[in-house]
């Protein structure tokens, strides 16, 4: 019998890597910041819940254009 979990490829989670620092200008990261406190989520945690949502549900495309 095959195992299958243990031929899935295995994709690390990154370390925490402060993107929103990284790429956003400041008045981008301080409206991100505000929406950010209001759900009470640390600004790198809300990034991704966008981003990821972006993705799955394939605006990539629109937004970019």
């Amino acid at each position: 019998m095959v195992d299958v979990a243990a031929q899935a490829p295995v994709v690390p989670t990154p370390a925490r890597s402060h993107v929103t620092h990284a790429w956003l200008t400041q008045f981008v990261f301080a409206e991100l910041l505000d929406e950010a406190n209001r759900r009470r989520l640390h600004p790198d945690a809300l990034t991704a819940r966008i981003v990821e949502k972006a993705i799955c549900r394939g605006l990539v495309d629109e937004i970019l254009g």
